[in-house]
């Protein structure tokens, strides 16, 4: 009975302090690379950069600006906004964003918005159609 207590009371503690730093002030324009292949809940993972996700926060809107550069030419991709959880999956999806198509150079693009609160993001920006279409932006904190 004393160790469930314990252990209940730790995980309080552990979501409180989480809850506590996602609400810090931070910057509220970022700017951060998408990783071809990623699928690394944000994490960086050295592979080829693709295309730039632009974050700006005004109030409690979080406007997202993604770009790609160079993706797969005439595709169509479905931006998913994530955050890390830690507790029982590494990362969960926000919301799904939208959609966009590529030109024939694999450029596209397209800007989003959302009310969420300030905290730790990524976007996944999935390729349409294709088994491992991952493509993980750099973990953020807006």
């Amino acid at each position: 009975m004393r160790l469930a207590l314990v252990i209940a009371a730790v995980l309080t503690l552990a979501i409180g302090a989480s809850q506590a730093v996602a609400r810090v002030a931070g910057p509220s324009n970022l700017s951060t690379p998408i990783e071809k292949g990623a699928a690394d809940c944000g994490n960086p993972t050295g592979n080829k950069q693709i295309g730039t996700v632009k974050y700006s926060r005004d109030k409690g809107t979080l406007r997202i600006e993604v770009s790609l550069k160079g993706g797969t030419p005439n595709a169509e991709y479905v931006p998913t906004l994530w955050r890390p959880f830690f507790i029982i999956f590494p990362c969960i999806p926000v919301t799904t964003l939208g959609k966009f198509k590529t030109d024939s150079g694999g450029n596209g693009g397209r800007v989003y918005t959302v009310d969420e609160p300030r905290g730790e993001y990524f976007v996944d920006v999935f390729e349409s159609g294709v088994t491992d279409g991952d493509n993980d932006s750099i973990l953020v904190t807006i």
